[in-house]
């Protein structure tokens, strides 16, 4: 058995606890996506901002009640796939990015432990769904623009 929590394989419990809280920050991010989907123009502004803020500490909540290594992949994975499911699956390939980039945000034994380290992971894992996908030079399908009218 090996000492250091952050090596420890994850338990059908772990597993548990990452799925309901992502299931959490999900429902946040269709609630926001609801209520930001009238302003065409301003959506993405008036959603990614709010669901930052406030999945932010379920998130940590989440990474800091397992706290081991592999609960910041999992959870892009898990939010790359609803993404997938309602019709963005270029934004698979940034969540697979993102999740790689925030676990090594929070490598070593004290990194889930560190609320620096948590803040920058989520940081990371936000990051990427701030950014539009035209930004990473990935082929997007054009939704409702005002030169097709």
């Amino acid at each position: 058995m090996c000492r250091f929590k952050y090596f420890q394989k994850l338990t059908v419990k772990d597993y548990a606890i990452i799925g309901i809280y992502s299931l959490l920050i999900l429902v946040i991010q269709i609630v926001l996506g609801i209520f930001s989907s009238p302003f065409l123009l301003y959506s993405y502004v008036l959603f990614c901002g709010p669901v930052s803020f406030l999945a932010a500490p379920i998130y940590i909540l989440m990474a800091v009640k397992v706290g081991k290594s592999g609960v910041a992949f999992i959870f892009n994975i898990i939010r790359g796939l609803m993404f997938v499911a309602f019709g963005a699956p270029m934004l698979m390939i940034l969540f697979i990015i993102s999740g790689i980039f925030a676990e090594l945000a929070l490598l070593g034994e004290t990194g889930y432990k560190t609320q620096l380290r948590q803040t920058i992971s989520w940081t990371i894992s936000s990051v990427f769904l701030w950014c539009p996908p035209d930004f990473h030079g990935l082929p997007v399908q054009r939704h409702l623009c005002v030169d097709d009218w």
